[in-house]
């Protein structure tokens, strides 16, 4: 696989059939386009509407989000007047982004946002909701869950790697913080450290304002914020990996500790 295709909203069996049960990312289209927040936000009507809000966030450290400053919405004290703030001083001088469980926007974010068909009562299901500004980097990593990454303001290159490309990408230890991230950056490749790399097969996505990019279970994937954006995602597992998912979540809690 060499591209990843766009096609229109698929019903949710003809979704499972060709994408989830295949393993295959696929851009939908005409999805996030019909959702109220896609019609009615900017940075600047989400800064008013959510002024008050306390969310998770992630710190930046040059000009990426830092998994290991994670804070979700139950322990921060951060309000989203304060991150938009901190995201309008552009990549290099913002200390954080929001990264939050979309809970915390709560209730008045029903009227904005559709969850899928295709993760509706599904098991282990989580969604987040990430504003952050041009430049903004979100490291190679995979996920468990399976993933619907939705952009609502702005555009995003994504750099996919299947998940037979493991063995390439060099990821951290095991039993490290973040087990799931990758030591190589496909930005800045230093082959001659991390020579392996040179066989692993990126595939290049630029993802648009309303389109919505499904990434199957453990597949690679490196975000770079083409402009000031606002995205939200949702996870959810599949069959054996259920079981799986929710270890890691309570490992990865376990660690924040």
């Amino acid at each position: 696989m060499d591209k990843v295709l766009r096609v229109p909203k698929p019903d949710a069996k003809l979704f499972y059939k060709e994408y989830v049960n295949k393993s295959k990312p696929v851009i939908i289209t005409g999805m996030v386009s019909e959702w109220n927040g896609y019609k009615e936000w900017t940075i600047d009507s989400f800064h008013q509407k959510f002024a008050t809000k306390q969310v998770g966030i992630m710190r930046v450290k040059k000009g990426k989000s830092d998994a290991d400053t994670y804070s979700d919405d139950v322990n921060a004290a951060v309000k989203v007047d304060e991150v938009v703030r901190s995201v309008k001083k552009g990549i290099s001088s913002a200390e954080m982004v929001l990264a939050s469980s979309i809970n915390a926007l709560y209730p008045e974010v029903t009227h904005d946002i559709e969850i899928p068909e295709y993760c509706i009562n599904r098991n282990f299901f989580r969604s987040r909701i990430y504003l952050g500004p041009k430049g903004l980097v979100t490291q190679l990593h995979h996920d468990l869950p399976e993933n619907l990454y939705a952009v609502i303001r702005g555009s995003k290159h994504i750099t996919l790697y299947a998940p037979t490309d493991r063995k390439f990408l060099y990821p951290q230890s095991l039993f490290s913080k973040h087990p799931n991230f990758s030591r190589f950056d496909p930005d800045f490749p230093d082959f001659e450290t991390f020579s392996l790399a040179r066989s692993a097969k990126p595939i290049e996505v630029w993802l648009e304002e309303g389109e919505m990019l499904y990434m199957p279970s453990l597949w690679w994937h490196h975000i770079r914020n083409s402009e000031d954006s606002i995205a939200v995602n949702f996870w959810w597992s599949v069959g054996w990996k259920t079981a799986i998912a929710w270890a890691g979540a309570q490992y990865k809690n376990w660690f924040r500790k």
